[in-house]
């Protein structure tokens, strides 16, 4: 097998993965260089009335790197959230990569479908509805490293988005991201906006100090996005 492996090859691996474990591949696009997919699969549970999720898992690859996260997908508004800093994440990278690497990509795949990985995120999100958001935190970081006049098209659409629904908590702030996300037709703008939104659960996680604890913690957390 070549070192690398071309966009074809590896959503057919994807898609071969996720038929095994009962899923269904909800999106994919692939260019010469680059691919994306994202999947769900059959468990579902609710985050509040009429509210359920699924979990699912989302990929990225270009020449040099594969990642593989887990998914989750709010089935009332058909808007999905990458949980990139989940401890089933895994990247693989090109220059550091010495074995078999369709078996490797096969067992990271494998190892987001992990039902622990959808029920952290669905108790994050459920912890994120009890959350007051604050969105100068929250965008300031993120925006620091992704500041390009179409991203910042995008966050006025966010905060258009947030400030009309009465939802005014973290959980409410992540479905405004992942809604504008959704509507993205940019591969790679979607992709940030989505793991971007997979982010903010976490942060109702995060402990608060009267000396900015909360703040910084908030910002370590975004720079770990993208």
């Amino acid at each position: 097998m070549k070192d690398w492996m071309t966009p074809s090859q590896i959503t057919g691996i994807f898609s071969s993965e996720i038929q095994s474990a009962g899923g269904t591949v909800t999106d994919s696009f692939a260019d010469q260089s680059r691919t994306f997919a994202r999947s769900v699969l059959p468990p579902s549970t609710d985050v509040g009335p009429g509210d359920k999720l699924k979990g699912g898992v989302a990929l990225r690859a270009n020449d040099t790197d594969i990642f593989v996260h887990p998914y989750v997908f709010r089935i009332v508004c058909t808007n999905g959230a990458i949980m990139a800093r989940s401890t089933q994440t895994r990247r693989i990278r090109r220059g550091d990569f010495l074995g078999e690497l369709e078996t490797t990509l096969r067992e990271a795949i494998i190892c987001s479908c992990d039902p622990a990985a959808f029920s952290m995120a669905a108790d994050q999100m459920r912890s994120s509805q009890q959350s007051a958001a604050d969105t100068a935190i929250i965008f300031s970081t993120f925006m620091s490293r992704h500041r390009t006049p179409a991203m910042n098209r995008m966050l006025v659409d966010i905060l258009a988005r947030f400030d009309a629904d009465a939802d005014r908590s973290l959980y409410g702030l992540m479905n405004a991201v992942t809604s504008v996300a959704r509507d993205t037709r940019d591969q790679e703008m979607k992709w940030r906006l989505e793991e971007l939104g997979g982010t903010i659960p976490a942060m109702a996680r995060k402990p608060s100090s009267p000396r900015g604890g909360r703040r910084l913690s908030v910002e370590r957390s975004l720079v770990e996005v993208g």
